[in-house]
């Protein structure tokens, strides 16, 4: 079949053109959407970046951001007061936590025993387990210390 009217024009070169603006649109746009194994961390509290969505696997950015929150712990409830970097040398392993870190748990009531495993309760990051240690007066009296490698 050929043209009758030799127009530059026909819907199979509308149809190349339009799929070729399609993909260079796409590989203009990569470079933003990249998948999040490939990103480098971003800027601290972006939620693009975070690895999960519980605190129980959660970096020490996001627990800073729940400092002053309260979180039930057996049958008292207690707030959390301080998150600590703790130093560590050398590279980390991958698929561990970017920096290991203490949190420091504060009650006005009695607090469970340290030195043991005991089931919290976050309003919004829901149950996890978590290992207490007791650390009596060198973090301020009635505290439970817990540290995330």
């Amino acid at each position: 079949m050929t043209s009758a009217t030799g127009s530059p024009f026909s819907r199979r070169k509308i149809l190349a053109g339009l799929g070729f603006g399609v993909a260079a649109a796409g590989a203009m746009a990569s470079p933003a959407l990249q998948l999040s194994w490939t990103r480098k961390p971003g800027p601290a509290g972006n939620w693009w970046d975070r690895q999960s969505t519980t605190l129980a696997h959660a970096g020490m950015d996001e627990w800073k951001g729940q400092v002053g929150s309260e979180f039930r712990l057996g049958g008292t409830t207690a707030k959390l007061r301080q998150v600590t970097a703790l130093p560590s040398g050398g590279r980390r392993p991958p698929g561990v936590r970017d920096q290991a870190f203490a949190l420091v748990f504060e009650a006005s009531g009695s607090l469970p025993p340290g030195d043991a495993m005991h089931d919290v309760v976050h309003p919004e990051a829901g149950k996890m387990k978590i290992y207490f240690s007791d650390c009596g007066e060198s973090c301020g009296g009635r505290r439970l210390q817990a540290v995330f490698g």
